[in-house]
């Protein structure tokens, strides 16, 4: 894949904020990330690829509105679903609304966190496939893998912890200290105060590279099953809903 196309997230971002309408400084100040990539000059180049997709292949990245709900793969009875997922208030567009009512009703056991993630990949994949753009095959997201968390949530595999995609950091901080802002990527992000500073345990992708943390960590869902955890030299998070492993580099058993 072409360098300037070499970040499949910001392209799928991109594209749907250029349907919803949005301008090029917008659209970059969106997506841009620590870095501050991409450039207005990378972000021309992807809109100039935009405008050359046929508009009724892309018109369902379009904000979704009440009319779509009882067409266009969305049953009446999606509505109070997507509604719930929606908790942002900012409406979801219609292709991505489709994957949450798709994903939820072949997996109704998944978390609606989940269902969401899921989905954001299935939208990127799709957005990629649209641009005619071919993903490194080191690229993570793949549709098989999507359908392998899919078939788990859905009973396939529920013994089994599930790995997380990202590579993770774990960072210390003093309590004086502003946290900085690639804490907040995607992935799961943990952020524990005690009388010793802040940890934070995030995905390290964004992290600049003179950043004093821990890198490497791999982190895992674990299965409902379980009765015990071995956590010595790792770090365990607790969610509502879930409880994750993290285990540094050297440690991956």
């Amino acid at each position: 894949m072409a360098r300037q196309f070499s970040d499949p997230l910001k392209i799928s971002r991109a594209l749907e904020l250029h349907v919803q309408g949005s301008k090029l400084s917008v659209i970059r100040d969106r997506i841009k990330g620590i870095d501050g990539t991409p450039s207005l000059r990378t972000l021309s180049g992807w809109l100039n690829k935009f405008r050359r997709v046929d508009s009724e292949n892309i018109d369902a990245d379009k904000p979704i509105e009440w009319r779509h709900i009882g067409f266009n793969g969305l049953p009446w009875d999606s509505s109070s679903y997507l509604a719930t997922l929606n908790s942002s208030g900012v409406l979801p567009s219609l292709r991505r609304a489709r994957w949450w009512w798709r994903i939820h009703i072949t997996a109704p056991d998944l978390s609606e966190s989940e269902v969401i993630s899921i989905a954001d990949d299935c939208v990127l994949l799709e957005h990629m496939e649209l641009l005619t753009i071919n993903l490194s095959s080191s690229y993570p997201v793949t549709w098989e893998n999507i359908w392998k968390r899919v078939s788990v949530g859905g009973g396939g595999d529920s013994g089994g912890d599930i790995r997380l995609e990202e590579s993770y950091a774990v960072c210390r901080f003093d309590h004086e200290q502003i946290l900085p802002g690639w804490i907040g990527s995607d992935g799961i992000v943990s952020i524990t105060r005690s009388s010793s500073g802040v940890t934070v345990i995030c995905p390290d992708k964004e992290i600049p590279s003179d950043a004093p943390v821990s890198r490497g960590w791999i982190g895992y869902r674990l299965a409902k099953s379980r009765d015990n955890i071995q956590s010595a030299g790792k770090m365990v998070v607790s969610s509502w809903d879930s409880i994750y492993l993290f285990c540094p580099p050297t440690n991956l058993s």
